[in-house]
């Protein structure tokens, strides 16, 4: 994504702590910043895959965890996960100052392979595999769980792992995704931090939109969401 910014990149003493806790979190941060500093010399050499998005919201997960219920939103998605994903597209969408339904626009931009509007097929991958990834590392707890746990999920193929993806975290179903969105879009109150990170200017920075959707337009925007996960293409 050509503007990706995450709750983390933006206040990162508060989401990612600087001091790992618990501290054997320590080297999953260093392998995840040594992929990040590596992207510049892989960039384009795997097909359709962002390392570094991917690493950014791995890192996130891991460190907040993957157990939030299927219809809520947990910290680990505001590492750069789907939440803030579907904000930045919707901000693309108000930008494109397109007359076309909001339905029909974001269907159409979704998952879409270089067009620039945010959310690309890339992302949708990158966002999957990151969850994927730190739902097995703890489900499946070892010193070579990280790797282990890349080699698992990377044994599906790319449309199984999205659907998977969908299926493990949102149950396949759509009306859990758009409450855990409705959720985000209408001001972060995860674990009380909404006087620390949950403001509309924070989110719009996110989006980089002058507004945030209404709660109709979020609900437009999460059911696009879920309807690519369903049916993943490209």
């Amino acid at each position: 994504m050509g503007n990706h910014v995450g709750v983390s990149g933006l206040i990162p003493k508060t989401y990612t702590p600087e001091i790992p806790s618990p501290a054997e979190l320590a080297g999953s941060r260093l392998l995840c910043a040594k992929v990040c500093d590596e992207q510049p010399t892989i960039k384009n050499t795997l097909p359709r895959r962002d390392i570094a998005h991917m690493a950014a919201t791995a890192l996130g997960y891991i460190t907040w965890g993957v157990d939030q219920n299927a219809n809520e939103y947990g910290l680990g998605d505001l590492g750069g996960g789907w939440p803030l994903d579907l904000l930045q597209i919707w901000g693309s969408y108000q930008k494109s100052g397109s007359s076309q339904d909001l339905y029909a626009w974001i269907h159409s931009h979704i998952g879409a392979t270089g067009d620039g509007n945010g959310f690309s097929y890339e992302d949708v991958l990158a966002d999957a595999d990151a969850w994927l990834i730190a739902k097995h590392m703890k489900n499946n707890s070892s010193d070579k769980s990280l790797s282990e746990a890349m080699k698992e999920v990377f044994k599906l193929s790319e449309t199984n792992r999205i659907k998977r993806f969908y299926s493990d975290r949102f149950h396949s179903n759509g009306d859990n995704l758009v409450a855990a969105f409705l959720t985000v879009s209408e001001g972060i109150d995860a674990m009380g931090l909404t006087n620390i990170i949950a403001t509309d200017n924070l989110l719009k920075m996110a989006a980089h939109a002058d507004r945030l959707p209404s709660r109709a337009e979020a609900e437009v925007i999460a059911r696009a969401y879920a309807a690519f996960l369903a049916n993943p293409h490209r």
